[in-house]
């Protein structure tokens, strides 16, 4: 039976409450929650963690009278209250994120195909064992399901995702003025908490997840005018355009857009999509993938690496794919010891498996904890992959999977059942918006020498260490020096006024105009229907902002956003919003706006695959293979291939935080 304290709580909830019948665990979260905080937010946080422990037995509940009918929409309401979870006790801040993921879950995923819309495949003579290369036969039900070239869904309702348009509002305020007074570099501010290897890393994944076709709609242009004072019109230049996102048009509802990548997280950018890709990269020698003389990727004639995807190329990227590219033949040198019997083919499906969930692992566990630094955040992400419930107790007691939500939580969602809450799985063009990260670029890289940490006398500007001159920076140098350059220096902060300049007057071979990245990224979320800042918090149950004011607490960026949005606080963009936001989360290097995207994705992209759940076994990965997987980070995966920084790597704990010189 409920004491008092319980009891006004309870009834806070559902006045009609039997508190003779209630949940003893529900009791006992209302008596933490309330001394967390007595206030009508910790009321609305409470229901939001009652909320993810009454779900594996919500009919139950509701039927003894603890649930009202309107209990969901009483747990919405706190959008208002819009709580800092990370000031929490630990427990209860993870209750209350698991439980937003699951509001999240429920009100923020949409399919953008209609029934009967998706493409058919069929997975006849396909190795099921094995990833494919375009990323069908995943989900076996349905295996065009995150396949290459198949539709972004939404993160918000469809009928919010409407793009902007000539006749609206999709140039204003001018992306260019946006570009130029909010986010122009005025002088390099670092992220002092991770380091270069984070920004490459980033990058890495993103080409992992998605992409739009990068040549565009070459037949249609958007075209606005430059702000009367812009530099350019000194040229005799007056507009600025660029290629607008190819798309695909349905009567009566918004367009739609094609990821030219598979959905899924399977390292394509290393292997490739197609046949003749994969063919390149690889020497059908012991499962391994080519590499030059000198133990790095080839080079190909254009100046680019030889490797599954090259787009936007730069040495951060040359260096990720050489270092990914060793440790698949690492592996494959592992198994080939192992299994003297395997064909070329099982060594590569194999070392792929490996290397592949090695690499999500990494992510989870190791990049997101390095960019969020946050206790809380990091207990969370360590629960994604390992669960709560120390090993020897996993082992002891088996999963049964008989609640999904309290399982996933205790084992992980890691060797689990999977999970697509009656949704298929496809990156959102939401998902997209929130990783527009290019402000952690450098103006320039200089080389350091990794035996003392010395600056060497090669320094590179962003032209110089971009697209096909990037090989000029992974060789004129010593891999071992580039890589810890990259670990020892810091990106740029994800803030206004810290967009390279050199960004905001690109050229990028191919594309027969210069771009202004500011202002492309401002465009692409017009026009793609991704809503801006205020309108987007809504969307994902967060406060909106009443003025500009409530956007940042730092005097300056509010005068800076007044300068370009007027008081219109409705008017700015999700970006220049969300490299404004202040305060942010304890160690956060980005936005809790992008953080709410972040809940969703991060979950959903390892609950949806199957060779992270039900297919994460030894008869798929060999014991050998989960072994590797478990005992390694990103230190062993750069110490093993580049044992001359062994020593460096290992002075800190997690290898995307500085290391020490």
């Amino acid at each position: 039976m409920a004491d008092a304290a319980s009891a006004r709580d309870v009834r806070d909830l559902n006045p009609n409450a039997d508190l003779d019948n209630t949940n003893t665990v529900t009791v006992t979260l209302i008596l933490k929650l309330r001394l967390a905080e007595r206030r009508t937010c910790a009321r609305r946080m409470l229901g939001q963690a009652l909320e993810f422990v009454r779900e594996p037995e919500a009919e139950a509940m509701k039927a003894r009278g603890e649930i009202t009918s309107d209990f969901a929409a009483r747990i919405r309401i706190r959008a208002s209250c819009d709580p800092t979870w990370w000031k929490l006790p630990l427990v209860i801040a993870l209750l209350y994120l698991a439980a937003t993921r699951n509001q999240l879950e429920e009100h923020n995923l949409y399919d953008t195909y209609l029934p009967g819309e998706l493409p058919v495949k069929k997975c006849d003579g396909v190795n099921l064992a094995a990833r494919t290369l375009d990323g069908t036969c995943n989900e076996l039900k349905t295996p065009a399901m995150g396949s290459l070239g198949t539709r972004f869904g939404r993160y918000v309702p469809i009928d919010k995702s409407y793009g902007e348009n000539e006749t609206t509002n999709l140039y204003t305020p001018n992306p260019r003025t946006i570009s130029q007074q909010l986010f122009k570099r005025e002088t390099f501010t670092p992220a002092p908490s991770i380091n270069l290897l984070a920004a490459a890393w980033i990058q890495f994944q993103v080409h992992d997840w998605f992409s739009h076709d990068p040549v565009n709609d070459p037949d249609n242009y958007l075209t606005f005018p430059l702000p009367a004072n812009d530099p350019l019109r000194a040229t005799g230049q007056n507009n600025m355009s660029i290629r607008r996102t190819v798309w695909e048009s349905h009567p009566g509802r918004p367009n739609t857009f094609n990821n030219i990548n598979t959905h899924w997280w399977d390292l394509s950018p290393v292997y490739g999509q197609d046949s003749a890709t994969n063919a390149k990269v690889r020497s059908f020698i012991d499962g391994k993938l080519n590499v030059a003389g000198d133990g790095l990727l080839p080079v190909g004639p254009d100046g680019l690496d030889i490797t599954g995807f090259n787009d936007n190329w730069w040495a951060g990227l040359s260096m990720m794919h050489n270092i990914w590219t060793k440790e698949h033949n690492y592996v494959c040198d592992m198994l080939k010891a192992s299994n003297p019997m395997w064909n070329d083919q099982q060594l590569y499906d194999h070392a792929r498996l490996i290397t592949t969930a090695l690499n999500a692992k990494i992510h989870t566990v190791e990049w997101t904890p390095a960019l969020l630094q946050d206790k809380i955040l990091l207990a969370a992400m360590n629960a994604n992959w390992y669960g709560l419930a120390p090993e020897w107790l996993q082992d002891l007691v088996p999963d049964l999977h008989i609640f999904p939500a309290l399982s996933e939580a205790w084992y992980g969602i890691v060797g689990g059942e999977p999970n697509f809450d009656g949704v298929a799985f496809s990156h959102s063009e939401e998902f997209v918006s929130v990783y527009r990260f290019h402000s952690l670029l450098r103006d320039s890289i200089t080389i350091r020498n990794h035996s003392d940490g010395a600056d060497t006398a090669n320094t590179y500007d962003i032209h110089e260490y971009t697209f096909g001159n990037a090989q000029n920076v992974i060789h004129d140098n010593s891999f071992a020096d580039v890589v810890y350059t990259f670990g020892v220096d810091n990106p740029g902060a994800l803030i206004l006024h810290n967009y390279p300049d050199a960004l905001l007057s690109l050229n990028k071979p191919g594309v027969p105009y210069t771009l202004d990245m500011g202002a492309v990224d401002v465009l692409r979320d017009r026009e793609r229907g991704v809503p801006r800042y205020n309108e987007f918090r809504r969307l994902f149950l967060l406060k909106p902002a009443k003025t500009m004011d409530d956007i940042s607490d730092d005097a300056a960026t509010v005068a800076a956003l007044r300068s370009v949005y007027g008081e219109d606080v409705e008017a700015v963009d999700l970006m220049a919003g969300c490299l404004a936001e202040s305060p942010r989360a304890t160690g956060f290097a980005f936005s809790n706006t992008q953080f709410q995207v972040f809940i969703l994705a991060a979950s959903r992209r390892l609950l949806t695959d199957r060779f992270f759940t039900t297919d994460y076994t030894a008869a798929v990965y060999t014991q050998q293979g989960l072994d590797y997987i478990q005992n390694s980070d990103f230190r062993a995966v750069i110490g093993r291939n580049i044992p001359e920084l062994n020593a460096s790597v290992y002075t800190v704990d997690n290898a995307f935080k500085p290391w020490k010189v």
